[in-house]
């Protein structure tokens, strides 16, 4: 046995491992609790500066109140629409000012695309669930876009949990199969007390739906809403009718409600009483053998729109179930006959597109005896011809306002002819509105000047909301789109 192994037994060297591992055990326990205290060290360091900021703050020759701040937050929270969150994380100040008003939070947008994961699906739910808290006691409105298969139905119980204080919802659901039956389940017994705006829009995943989606006519969504005015139904969102007692506008958009029948329309009609507003796109009603029908009563409609009806007989259907001699405002887009109805009452007439036959056109001059703003748009210039007839009778003697949107080269020496005899038979106008392109397009030819100086001209803005006096932009209107 060698001198260094005669030093040590194995005992020994057994004893001495135990105890170099009990140093060690203790050295990295001390090292924990080393960290430990410098993470906390570190978060009271950020605290205390933080801490410190904000009185550095209160010495500044500049500082501003809360609820200025707040305000100034308002102001400017349309800007982006991720306002709330930027201002919140410029300093823990401002960060305390955003979550302390509510209505910075009240207008929440969320959307998602056929791509979206799980996981940013989970982060936008939490999202919404932080916006809608922060409101607080606050009215708010919301926003959802979803388009895929997605599991959305903690989004929308989400919405419905908060629903006392939801005041606009617009929904649009793409390519879902259970887009209906999910929100059916979800909103069929909600309570919404305040809600004023409602949109709902459900394209369909082809084949995934039932077609007859009138044929449940009572409520099927929230079990009141006594606030409710104004509703729109798209796509196959036909059946997720809210209360309609206390509605006073009503969009509904047809494309895919090719089996509505006459029954089911005027179902919907009569459970409208208070109904003023009413714009029909697409819709297509077809009942063979009908020659004629009593007008649903609608005491207070006085605004219409109409577009793309199918063909002739499903026109005549819509507008019979309708009492058109209250009608004051009038739109129609992409019609082709009118015949027999009359609309003595008519004051706002606009006509889009509508490629009326020749034989219509004396109808049109008898229909519409009241008129006295008229916007033309895509149109034969018979029309004007007709209204600058230089005879008897003066057709639309109250005619004072005229808007023509995309006038063509060949309606310009129409125009200026209906001006003028208008004006040698005493029923001048006083007003032209021309659009960009049609000003552009006079000015071009050096017939503005001739036209200016027989009549006030001015430029035609964008399209007005519908109704007149909406208050809002009502982003879901796809009236106009092609």
């Amino acid at each position: 046995m060698s001198a260094a192994e005669a030093q040590y037994s194995h005992p020994q060297i057994q004893t001495e491992i135990a105890q170099s591992d009990a140093i060690l055990e203790s050295l990295s326990e001390l090292r924990a609790k080393l960290l430990t205290q410098l993470e906390e060290t570190e978060l009271r360091i950020k605290r205390e500066s933080a801490r410190r900021g904000r009185l550095a703050n209160l010495l500044a020759p500049i500082s501003l109140p809360p609820e200025l701040l707040s305000t100034i937050f308002l102001i400017c929270q349309d800007t982006t629409q991720s306002f709330p969150i930027i201002a919140s994380h410029v300093c823990g100040y401002w960060r305390d000012v955003a979550t302390s008003t509510p209505l910075l939070w009240a207008n929440v947008r969320l959307r998602l695309s056929i791509r979206t994961s799980r996981e940013v699906l989970d982060t936008q739910t939490d999202r919404l669930e932080a916006y809608l808290t922060r409101t607080n006691t606050s009215h708010f409105k919301v926003r959802v876009e979803i388009n895929g298969n997605h599991d959305f139905s903690k989004i929308v119980e989400c919405v419905a949990a908060h629903s006392d204080r939801c005041s606009h919802f617009h929904l649009s659901l793409a390519n879902n199969p259970y887009a209906v039956e999910t929100l059916r389940g979800c909103f069929a017994s909600v309570e919404a007390p305040v809600l004023e705006h409602l949109s709902i829009t459900v394209s369909p995943l082809m084949g995934h739906y039932d077609p007859r989606q009138f044929s449940i006519i009572l409520p099927t969504v929230f079990a009141s809403a006594p606030s409710l005015t104004f509703v729109r139904l798209t796509g196959v969102a036909g059946s997720l009718q809210p209360p309609l007692v206390n509605v006073t506008t009503l969009h509904v958009d047809g494309v895919h409600m090719s089996d509505l029948t006459l029954p089911q329309y005027r179902r919907l009609l009569a459970g409208l009483p208070s109904l003023v507003n009413l714009s029909l796109l697409e819709i297509g009603v077809i009942e063979p053998g009908i020659e004629s029908l009593d007008p649903i009563p609608l005491p207070f409609l006085r605004s219409l729109r109409l577009r793309d009806g199918l063909d002739y007989q499903s026109v005549r259907l819509l507008l019979d179930s309708l009492p058109v001699e209250q009608i004051e405002s009038l739109i129609l887009s992409h019609v082709e006959q009118l015949d027999p109805s009359l609309f003595p009452n008519v004051r706002q007439l606009t006509f889009s597109a509508c490629n009326f036959p020749v034989d219509q056109l004396g109808h049109i001059m008898l229909a519409f005896p009241s008129v006295q703003s008229f916007t033309i748009e895509i149109i034969s210039s018979l029309m004007l011809i007709a209204l600058g007839y230089p005879g008897t009778p003066v057709w639309w003697p109250h005619l004072k306002i005229l808007t023509v949107r995309e006038i063509q080269h060949v309606e310009i020496n129409s125009l200026l002819e209906l001006v003028r005899n208008r004006k040698k038979m005493e029923h001048p106008l006083e007003k032209v509105y021309l659009d960009k392109r049609s000003k552009g397009l006079l000015r071009g030819r050096s017939q503005l000047e001739e036209l200016e100086s027989m009549v006030s001209v001015e430029r035609h803005h964008d399209t007005e909301a519908w109704p007149a006096g909406l208050g809002y932009e009502d982003e879901d209107d796809g009236f106009w789109l092609p």
